[in-house]
């Protein structure tokens, strides 16, 4: 492992949270962090710990950072010593929808979020919408304190940055708070030399090093460049400098609609499809203005040529957007966080 940096094992003999098949939800059998994220120790150890030294537990950061990721494992790891308790690993929709309508099909299965051993709320920012699920939560959270029974919750930001109730980020924020960072330089070639061998490829230092360096990125754009090098390097399953030069250079040709889509949605944690779809959900409005934002101030496409790719919008309502990013972008700090990361990946030179 690469100095500077740790590995938490995510490895386990059992099934999934869910039941299902471990290798689908965890391609990775060690979650790689760095010194800018070393509280995630004590939260891995945590589950190790017959008693967890906090009632509540927020993670928050970027998407693609491997914040779910990492709990899922740790808590597969846990149920695995655990095999008769019972755990809840659900998403901010889901626990919305439950609370919105008990009888639904989605949630026959009635997780006990009051009793069962672990609750973990994935996408936290998902319950803003829905205040009445937000004020069940306050109840089950209080109850679960009582109990000394600990709560997880997973955010792409901090509550206090949400529209929910006063009285849930209150409560979210109650405990132990561990901010997650994006992966420093030294972190990212650690990380790559991590998946190039789970995918048995091998990896020179120096080309790990230089790829890492040119791609301040989350996981997911860091194992799409490594599957592209993958091409490039059959049949001898060993990627070199030249390989990564010979990367960057066909990435350098220029970013069209296609590569800026599919960057954005990493950023918001969405899929391209969603983006370019008809789709109101707050996310996906977000992350269509901020595309259409960088295509223009990158002069990827005119307004015309962005409604055709977006679904077949009109000029006036892709215009209509563009400003209306422009005046949110002044005043929203997530956004502007968002965009400074993008830009970045937007501007990388491969020297």
């Amino acid at each position: 492992m690469v100095t500077g940096t740790f590995s938490i094992p995510l490895e386990r003999t059992g099934y999934d949270v869910d039941g299902s098949n471990p290798s689908a939800s965890l391609p990775l059998r060690q979650y790689v962090a760095g010194i800018e994220n070393h509280l995630l120790q004590v939260v891995a150890d945590t589950f190790v710990d017959s008693s967890p030294a906090f009632s509540r537990l927020l993670l928050h950061g970027p998407t693609g950072t491997g914040k779910s990721h990492l709990l899922r494992g740790l808590l597969a790891r846990w149920k695995d010593a655990h095999p008769h308790r019972q755990v809840v690993f659900c998403s901010g929709r889901d626990f919305a929808r439950d609370s919105c309508d008990p009888t639904d099909a989605l949630a026959t299965k009635c997780p006990d979020f009051l009793n069962s051993s672990w609750f973990i709320l994935d996408n936290i920012e998902e319950l803003v919408e829905y205040p009445r699920a937000q004020a069940r939560l306050c109840g089950i959270l209080d109850e679960r304190s009582r109990l000394n029974r600990p709560f997880v919750a997973i955010g792409r930001q901090h509550p206090t940055e949400l529209r929910l109730l006063a009285a849930l980020s209150s409560r979210l924020s109650d405990g132990l708070v561990v901010p997650v960072q994006l992966p420093r330089t030294v972190t990212r070639a650690a990380l790559l030399q991590h998946m190039a061998s789970h995918r048995k490829l091998s990896f020179d230092r120096t080309a790990a090093w230089r790829l890492a360096k040119s791609l301040s990125a989350t996981y997911p754009r860091l194992l799409r460049s490594l599957l592209e090098l993958e091409k490039r390097a059959a049949p001898m399953r060993h990627i070199t400098v030249n390989d990564v030069a010979d990367y960057f250079r066909s990435q350098s040709c220029g970013c069209c609609l296609d590569s800026l889509a599919q960057m954005v949605a990493d950023e918001f944690g969405i899929t391209v499809h969603n983006l370019r779809s008809s789709s109101r959900q707050r996310t996906a409005v977000s992350a269509r203005g901020i595309m259409i934002y960088l295509a223009r101030e990158n002069r990827v496409a005119n307004f015309s040529q962005l409604g055709k790719f977006l679904g077949g919008r009109d000029h006036s309502t892709v215009s209509h957007a563009w400003k209306t990013m422009c005046k949110r972008i002044q005043s929203e700090p997530t956004l502007q966080r968002s965009l400074t990361e993008l830009k970045t990946r937007l501007s990388l030179s491969p020297t």
